[in-house]
């Protein structure tokens, strides 16, 4: 149904529609609905409870607005992030948050989170949206300025939502200059205390690093990241902190397999040793931010899911089986009464699954 992805719910047709007039009459039929974009977060998503038809944004797909005095831009949900990427590029501007796929999926999904001590997250940089609840109803939320005062921040409950709540058409941003030097590093084969204590060493300076990865197995860790600014400082930086300069940085996507299912933890950095200590030896993990990231057996992945609350965080199995996938660490009876209540507000007859 979606060119490159076997999905494993079933699906009973997919529409795709490139306005907002054809994203109504998809809606309007009432019956369940997925909203995609390219599809390649799919099989990061609970499957749906039930069949669904799937309602594809990927047509939705141009950059309607870049203002490079002002740091901001406005898009269509279905913009693939390289597309975007490159459009900056030419006007030495960049959107500073990881992932990729279309920009409506990267913000829906929230997987990145930042990328790193003090930097952005997709909920910042989302100034505000366009958007239609699935009565067809358009409304707007936020502003396409930086500083805007007008009307609830409902922009901000998107970040996230996996498409639940309501469709966006388009998606206000700020941007930030690219910057004069970059520098990649990666200290390969570190102790896993040696590679913590680094991590923690670079975190808290005053300039740490744009984006920070430890990616490993116990005692055979890389500590491996992006240093930005002033080609002086950068190499200085460097220098003082013993970081090893390289050109190209691993990259070892953490995949499910037979009998391992892909946990996602957002905990506090402090949390990273206390994780470690349930993870079977000889198994990748990598922190990046605040988002550790392990592919486990489903029971390690249960005692997980168990522990973050007791870690002043929250964790879900993002990739494994459908019926596993989705299941999540306990919350808050509060946090979950309001969802429940936000869901049924904007979307009462439960089209979006």
């Amino acid at each position: 149904m979606i060119p490159g992805t076997p999905l494993d719910y079933p699906v009973v047709g997919m529409t795709t529609v490139s306005d907002a007039a054809q994203l109504r009459d998809a809606l309007a039929a009432g019956d369940p609905v997925r909203l995609v974009g390219g599809g390649s977060k799919q099989l990061q998503l609970p499957a749906p409870d039930q069949p669904v038809r799937l309602v594809s944004l990927a047509g939705m797909d141009r950059i309607l607005r870049l203002e490079a005095d002002d740091l901001t831009c406005s898009v269509q949900p279905g913009v693939q992030r390289r597309e975007l990427d490159a459009e900056l590029a030419d006007r030495r501007l960049c959107l500073p948050c990881r992932g990729t796929g279309t920009i409506g999926g990267i913000f829906a999904a929230d997987a990145e989170g930042p990328s790193g001590a003090g930097q952005p997250s997709p909920r910042s940089l989302l100034l505000g949206v366009s958007a239609m609840l699935t009565e067809g109803l358009a409304f707007k939320s936020g502003a396409r300025v930086v500083k805007n005062v007008a009307g609830f921040d409902l922009q901000k409950v998107f970040v996230g939502s996996r498409g639940r709540l309501f469709a966006v058409t388009e998606l206000h941003l700020k941007l930030r200059p690219i910057p004069r030097a970059e520098l990649h590093f990666a200290n390969r084969d570190l102790t896993t205390v040696a590679a913590l204590d680094l991590a923690r060493r670079l975190r808290a300076t005053s300039t740490p690093p744009a984006w920070l990865e430890l990616l490993g197995i116990r005692d055979r860790v890389t500590v491996q990241g992006t240093l930005r600014g002033h080609p002086r400082h950068l190499d200085e930086f460097a220098g003082r902190h013993g970081l090893k300069p390289c050109e190209a940085l691993p990259v070892l996507p953490i995949v499910a397999g037979e009998h391992r299912e892909v946990v996602r933890a957002r905990s506090p950095f402090a949390a990273v040793p206390r994780l470690l200590e349930r993870v079977p030896e000889g198994t990748l993990f990598s922190v990046t931010g605040s988002t550790f990231t392990v592919a486990v057996p489903p029971p390690i992945a249960d005692a997980l899911l168990a522990l973050l609350p007791e870690l002043q965080g929250s964790a879900e199995i993002v990739a494994g089986a459908a019926p596993r996938r989705g299941a999540c660490s306990a919350r808050d009876p509060h946090a979950a009464q309001l969802e429940h209540a936000l869901r049924h507000a904007l979307d009462p007859r439960g089209v979006l699954r």
